[in-house]
């Protein structure tokens, strides 16, 4: 457990002078994850590195071809799957703390919004083709490359993790694997169930 040990800080030294009863919660470092702001993901989760571990394994692996899919339900002119994937893509990645991913993923869920019929105008297609889609690819491309070094450089870091973090409720393993279910079938719910269960994994 080296490496989760290095990533859980020491206390602070006013962690020391806790008022009496209390129980001073050790602060958490970043992890190495250029384009993730890990600091902010990992408060989402409650500090819980095991849960977050997790989900960034999940997310490497149900949204790398987000873009793909996208693309392939633009030119059927499904603009609602469109911003449907978006948007799940836009929701994990700002809950995970990657917020450029998130806003570039939000401004392509937005064009793709409600319109007259289940296509978009060309006009509406050129910007996303020209302008937001390679952001947004480009975005998704330095996540994915960030997720695949650390967890290839690292390949036992949900292990450690888990021999780090104990007690969760005896039903977390059932709601993650449901959050793994909505994640893997690109559901757009995968974002709110995310926030109803993650105080409890």
């Amino acid at each position: 457990a080296t490496h989760v040990a290095s990533t859980l800080a020491a206390p602070t030294p006013d962690s020391t002078t806790a008022t009496p009863g209390s129980t001073p919660a050790p602060a958490l470092r970043a992890l190495p994850l250029p384009g993730i702001d890990s600091l902010q993901g990992l408060s989402h989760m409650a500090g819980n590195l095991r849960l977050y571990t997790q989900l960034l394994e999940r997310f490497r692996q149900s949204q790398r071809h987000a873009v793909t899919h996208i693309r392939h339900a633009l030119a059927r002119q499904q603009a609602a799957e469109a911003a449907r994937h978006a948007h799940t893509l836009r929701g994990l990645a700002a809950n995970l703390g990657a917020p450029a991913l998130a806003q570039a993923a939000m401004a392509v869920e937005l064009r793709c919004g409600p319109g007259p019929g289940p296509g978009l105008l060309p006009e509406a297609m050129q910007e996303l083709e020209t302008q937001l889609l390679p952001p947004l690819e480009q975005a998704l491309l330095l996540v994915m490359k960030s997720l695949d070094q650390y967890f290839s450089g690292e390949p036992d870091q949900e292990a450690q993790a888990d021999s780090v973090i104990s007690g969760p409720d005896p039903e977390a393993p059932r709601k993650l694997q449901q959050l793994c279910i909505l994640l893997d079938e690109h559901n757009a719910d995968a974002e709110d169930y995310l926030l109803e269960v993650r105080a409890s994994l």
